[in-house]
């Protein structure tokens, strides 16, 4: 169970694209265009129809070492595509993920070595994440 309830933690966006199994989201306010994987049994036909519509889902990551970030800021990196390297404040966390608000949520899967007890709500941090970066539609 997420430490912090009272909080969203699904993305939002814009379906600018739909292509096999990834969904292009625009992310409202930004420049950012996210290339995200969908599960198959999301039905992509339906979301591909969606286009220009919002969607909402949860985005999920795989971080590499997630660090403590002095330098404050958060952003997605590169603007188009999927995402590399990650930045943004802790919003929740369970057991083994933290939700870090990284322009949208983003629920981050801890390494092995690594567990949430080492990151505090408000704490800002940063981390490169693995490929498949993926978003769960929401009705």
């Amino acid at each position: 169970m997420a430490e912090s309830t009272m909080i969203n933690t699904n993305a939002r966006g814009i379906i600018k694209d739909v292509r096999g199994n990834m969904v292009i989201l625009e992310v409202p306010g930004t420049s950012y265009e996210v290339h995200l994987l969908i599960d198959p049994s999301s039905h992509a036909s339906e979301l591909s129809a969606r286009k220009g519509k919002r969607m909402t889902g949860e985005m999920n990551a795989h971080g590499l070492k997630i660090e403590e970030s002095h330098a404050g800021g958060k952003f997605i990196e590169p603007l188009q595509g999927a995402p590399r390297i990650v930045a943004g404040s802790v919003i929740a966390k369970d057991d083994r993920r933290l939700c870090v608000d990284v322009s949208v949520p983003m629920w981050i899967s801890l390494e092995s070595h690594q567990n949430s007890g080492e990151f505090e709500v408000g704490q800002m941090v940063n981390c490169y994440v693995k490929s498949g970066t993926s978003i769960q539609p929401r009705s």
